[in-house]
Parts: C-alpha cells; sequence; structure tokens
C-alpha cells in the first residue's frame, strides 16, 4: 500500500477541491457516497482524504513525511479500515465486525471507513449498516464507494454526502499509461475506448484484450458470409469468452467509427491504427451501423449483472442483427 494524496489523483479537480475545502474548514461530513464509473478515481480520493485528515502538517493536502503519513503508507495506520466484498458480497458479520471497530474510543486522530463496493450489500447488511449511518461516532467519517449507487438503499442515499465522479478525458487517460510500449496514436485509442476509466483501460492492455481488435473487427466484418449454423458456433464461442463483456465494448467501438466514418468525420474515429477509413458512405449503410450499435449495446446491458441474461441465446440475437447489417454492407 502506498500513500495517495490528492495531488497524485487524476481528473476531477473539482471533486478533489471539494474534498480539500471540506477537510481545512473543518466541515468534513460523518458519511460519503463517492459514486461514479470504476477507474476514476474513486477509491484513490477515499485514501487521500483519510491521509489528509490524520496528517499532521496538512497545508491542502498531505505531506508525505509525517508519522501518519508514513503509517498510512505501510497501510498500518489504525484511524484508516478497508471494507472488500468477499466473492461480490458484504455480509452482515462485516458490518457486526465495523460496528464493534467504530464502538471503540478514538484516541488521537480522525478514523476513515471505507466501504468499497457497497453496492454489494445484502439486505441484512445494509439494514445493519444503516443503523451506523443513522447513529454517527464522533471523529469518524464513513466513505461508500459505489458504481451502481441507485442499487442502495433509498435510506442509505439519504443519509450520505453524495460526491460525483465523472470518467476521465483522453489526455488523462493517456498520461496514466505511460509504462506501456505502444505509439502515442494507440495509448490514444486505448483511453478513449476505455470511457475514461484508468482501471479499464490498463486492465484491456494488461489481458491482451486491446491486441485482439483487429482479428476481432475482421471476424466481424465477415458475418455477412456466415450461414446460420456458423453464427450458432460463433455465438456459443462468443458467449464463453471470459473477455466478452470487453470484447462488446471494443465492438461497440469499431462500429461507432464506422458511423463516425461513414458521415465524414475521419478525424474522430478512434481505431484509426486499424480501420481504414472510407469515407463519407451511403444513408443506408450509416443506418445499419447505428443498428448493430444499438445490438450490441442492447447484448451488452442483458448479460451485465445483475441480469444475467441468457449468454448464448443473447450474443446469437445479437450476431444475426450484426450479419445482416454486413451482409447488406
Amino acid at each position: 500500500m502506498s500513500l495517495v494524496r490528492f495531488g497524485d489523483i487524476s481528473g476531477n479537480l473539482k471533486v478533489r477541491t471539494l474534498l480539500q475545502r471540506a477537510i481545512e474548514r473543518d466541515r468534513v461530513a460523518h458519511a460519503y457516497l463517492f459514486a461514479g464509473p470504476p477507474g476514476v478515481g474513486k477509491f484513490a480520493a477515499a485514501r487521500a482524504m483519510a491521509a489528509a485528515l490524520n496528517c499532521e502538517d496538512y497545508a491542502g493536502d498531505s505531506c508525505g513525511e509525517c508519522s501518519s503519513c508514513r503509517a498510512m503508507a505501510e497501510g498500518a495506520h489504525l484511524n484508516y479500515i478497508e471494507v472488500e466484498p468477499e466473492k461480490g458480497l458484504l455480509k452482515i458479520d462485516k458490518i457486526r465486525e465495523l460496528q464493534k471497530i467504530l464502538s471503540y474510543r478514538l484516541e488521537r486522530g480522525h478514523r476513515v471507513v471505507v466501504l468499497n463496493g457497497a453496492e454489494h450489500l445484502v439486505r441484512g447488511a445494509a439494514n445493519a449498516f444503516l443503523k451506523t449511518l443513522e447513529e454517527p461516532t464522533a471523529g469518524s467519517t464513513i466513505i461508500l464507494i459505489s458504481a451502481s449507487p441507485d442499487s442502495l438503499l433509498p435510506t442509505i442515499l439519504s443519509r450520505s454526502q453524495r460526491v460525483n465522479f465523472r470518467p476521465l478525458g483522453v489526455s488523462e487517460v493517456v498520461a496514466e499509461l505511460g509504462d506501456y510500449d505502444l505509439s502515442g496514436e494507440q495509448k490514444k485509442a486505448a483511453a478513449m475506448l476505455s470511457g475514461g476509466s484508468i482501471t479499464r483501460a490498463k486492465e484491456a492492455l494488461d489481458r491482451g484484450v486491446f491486441a485482439r481488435r483487429a482479428e476481432l473487427f475482421e471476424r466481424f466484418a465477415s458475418l455477412g458470409s456466415k450461414n446460420g449454423a456458423e453464427i450458432l458456433d460463433a455465438a456459443a464461442l462468443l458467449a464463453k469468452d471470459a473477455e466478452i463483456l470487453e470484447l462488446l465494448e471494443l465492438l461497440k467501438g469499431w462500429y461507432r467509427d464506422r458511423i463516425v466514418d461513414g458521415y465524414g468525420c475521419g478525424d474522430f474515429v478512434v481505431n484509426r491504427d486499424i480501420l481504414k477509413g472510407g469515407g463519407p458512405g451511403t444513408y443506408n449503410a450509416v443506418k445499419g451501423f447505428t443498428r448493430a450499435y444499438a445490438a450490441i449495446e442492447e447484448a451488452r446491458v442483458n448479460i451485465t449483472p445483475p441480469r444475467y441474461g441468457n449468454k448464448a441465446l443473447t450474443i446469437e440475437t445479437m450476431l444475426m442483427t450484426l450479419r445482416a447489417v454486413e451482409a447488406s454492407h
């Protein structure tokens, strides 16, 4: 574990300023909800806030030198507690343990509890946690982190100060990809395909998903010549792919590029290192690409938790639409 300071966080300047001012003016809420997509700095901001609240020489940001900052850097600070889901769930025993810790007297500093993935609270745990929010402990702040805040109990939402984190800009994500041996154009493409998420961009690069673009695009461009049996085989294979959600995002990006290029806006194409722009296209071609994009997004939504739709059937339906589009192109 390393020390995170507000100055280390990319993007969301307004959010960082809001939190820093709350600390400086001694107006820190007893409970926050850091809401926003994955990989946009929510967790980093929570750690930076914990470090700042306990820093012995705070001056707009944690100093990084005092005993408190060193303890944070070593992951040994008694005032900092992280609660993580186990097997995708935050169960009541975790909340009971947290309540016990919060009942202990705080000797010095400011206790910060970070509940990561708050949307994974099971019903019993959520109800128990609500009591903690209703009876705040002096000198303690609870930070809930969630990518799906609307799934939380309304009573939890009403008792937490919501702070919205936005997706990062392309240049901000690119700046975080300095360790990757990629051209500037490839880094830009990875950043744009990440949806403003540093985590998503790095995971796609680390797992080789980004490198599969060319093969993926070529395979789907040939769908128009496939028969029904081949479509069924392709659907079954894709449904079993561990990276299916990431691949669908890449595929959406490819059709988005073809739509943009079809409108004669080649400068806005993301996968320009792969897509050979054909310039303005016909109305029917662009309409078809738009239909394909919508079909991919519908499939993605239907197989993304908590929906858990039938993957094979969902992908098969999507591929049938894409085959019709490619056959007419």
